[in-house]
C-alpha cells in the first residue's frame, strides 16, 4: 500500500488565524504536485496522497502559533482515516458532519484528479466504513451531534422558549440541523441566509423557517434572546459587543464569525467539546465496535490489494510471454525460410506452448495468492520488470 496523511491539529484560537478557502485549498492541491484530497474540518487539517508531501509551505502559515503536526503511512494511514470518518477524532464523537465534510471534499478531489484504482478505493471504502458505522451503532441518532448539544443549552439557559427570538446566521448543514432541533419549542426562529436558493436547502429537509435577508441580521440581532453563527465565512460576520449582556452566543463556526466583548460569554466549537464529554459511557460503548469494524476494513483492503498486485503480476508474466513469442518469431524468421503463414504458426505456437507450461502455477497463484504471489514474483524476478513498465 503506497498511501500517506499528513495532518495539523490545533485549537480554536489557531484556526482562527489560519483557514484555508475552498479556492486556496485547489490552488495548494495544484502546488502539491500529485493527485490528493484535501479535508479540512474544525479542527483539523490533512492531506492524503499516495507519495509524502513537502508540508513547508503548509507550516509556514501557522509559524510561531501552537500545532501539533502528524503522519501517518501506508495502513497506519488508512486507519486513521477511518477513524476520522467515524468521528473517533472529532470534538463531538460520532457526529454526522465530518463524513459529508470528506464526501464533499472526495467530490471536489474527482474534479481535479485522476485517482488511480486504489485512491478510488480507499477513499469510497471509507466512505462506507462510515455510513455503516452510524448506521448499525445509531450514532446519528444518539444526543452528541453538534446541532443537538447547542439546542439542549439553549433549551437549558433560557427554559421555555415559546415567546423567545432566535437568530441564525447561516444556510449549511449545521444551521439546517440547529433549526430542525429548535422547530418544536415554539420559538421563533430567523435565518439570516446570504442567497435565496438556500431557503430550498431548508424545506428539501423538512424544515421550516423565517428566512431574512443577511443584511438584517445587526436589526435582529438587536431584537434576540439567543443568536447562533454556523456560517462557512473565514472571517467575523457578525459583532455582539452592543448585544445585551442577556444574549445567547452559539458560534459554531470555523474560523469563528462573532466578535465578542471581553466579558461576553460565547459558546465555541471547544466548549461543545467539553460538554460532549459527559456522555463517556456511550463513548466507550461504540468505540469497540466501532475499532472492531475499521479493523475489518483494513483486512478487506489488504485482500483487495492482494488481488490487484497478483493481476497486475498475472499481466506482467502474459507481457513477458508475448516479448518472448515475438523474439523467438523473429529469430526463426532469420534462420529458417518461412512463409508469412508459417511465421505466423510457429509465434502462435510458442505462445501456446508457454501459457500451457504456466497454466497450473497461475491457477495455483489465484487460488492462494497469499502463499504464491511473492513466490511467483522471485521465480520470475517480476519486482525489477514491474518498475520498469510503470516507468515506460
Amino acid at each position: 500500500m503506497e498511501f500517506e496523511v499528513f495532518g495539523i491539529d490545533a485549537d480554536q484560537s489557531v484556526r482562527d488565524q489560519v483557514h484555508y478557502s475552498e479556492r486556496e485549498c485547489m490552488l495548494l492541491a495544484q502546488d502539491i504536485g500529485q493527485p490528493c484530497l484535501i479535508l479540512q474540518t474544525c479542527h483539523r487539517f490533512e492531506i492524503y496522497s499516495k507519495k509524502p508531501i513537502d508540508p513547508d509551505r503548509i507550516v509556514q502559515a501557522y509559524q510561531g502559533l501552537p500545532i501539533k503536526i502528524y503522519t501517518y503511512k501506508d495502513q497506519e494511514a488508512y486507519r486513521h482515516l477511518l477513524e476520522v470518518v467515524n468521528g473517533l477524532h472529532s470534538q463531538i464523537f460520532g457526529e454526522d458532519e465530518i463524513l459529508h465534510q470528506f464526501k464533499m471534499a472526495y467530490e471536489r478531489a474527482c474534479l481535479s484528479y485522476d485517482f488511480d484504482a486504489a485512491l478510488h478505493h480507499i477513499f469510497q471504502e471509507a466512505l462506507r466504513c462510515g455510513k455503516e458505522c452510524r448506521r448499525d451503532y445509531q450514532l446519528s441518532k444518539h444526543p452528541l451531534s453538534l446541532s443537538y448539544l447547542a439546542a439542549q443549552e439553549i433549551k437549558k439557559r433560557k427554559g421555555d422558549l415559546r415567546k423567545r427570538r432566535i437568530l441564525v446566521l447561516g444556510g449549511g448543514k449545521i444551521a439546517q440541523q440547529v433549526v430542525a432541533h429548535l422547530q418544536n419549542t415554539n420559538a421563533t426562529v430567523h435565518v439570516a441566509l446570504r442567497r435565496q436558493e438556500q431557503i430550498s436547502c431548508f424545506l428539501r429537509e423538512g424544515i421550516e423557517l423565517a428566512p431574512i435577508p443577511f443584511e438584517a441580521k445587526e436589526q435582529y440581532a438587536q431584537q434576540a434572546d439567543v443568536v447562533i453563527a454556523a456560517t462557512s465565512a473565514p472571517h467575523i460576520v457578525l459583532d455582539t459587543r452592543s448585544l445585551s449582556k442577556e444574549t445567547m452566543l452559539l458560534d459554531l463556526s470555523s474560523p469563528r464569525n462573532l466578535l465578542g466583548a471581553i466579558d461576553q460569554e460565547i459558546y465555541t466549537l471547544d466548549t461543545f467539546a467539553v460538554l460532549s464529554k459527559r456522555n463517556l459511557s456511550f463513548r466507550q460503548e461504540n468505540l469497540e465496535y466501532i475499532q472492531e469494524r475499521i479493523e475489518h476494513f483494513i483486512q478487506e483492503f489488504k485482500a483487495w490489494e492482494t488481488r490487484q498486485d497478483t493481476k497486475e503480476t498475472i499481466q506482467t508474466l502474459h507481457e513477458q510471454i508475448d516479448t518472448i513469442a515475438n523474439d523467438t518469431s523473429l529469430y526463426l524468421r532469420r534462420k529458417l525460410d518461412l512463409n508469412e503463414r508459417e511465421q505466423r504458426l510457429a509465434a502462435q505456437s510458442v505462445q501456446a506452448a508457454l501459457f500451457r507450461l504456466l497454466k497450473t502455477p497461475l491457477q495455483n497463484v489465484k487460488g492462494d495468492q497469499e502463499h504464491y504471489h511473492p513466490m511467483l514474483k522471485a521465480l520470475f524476478d517480476l519486482e525489477e520488470k514491474e518498475e520498469e513498465y510503470h516507468v515506460s
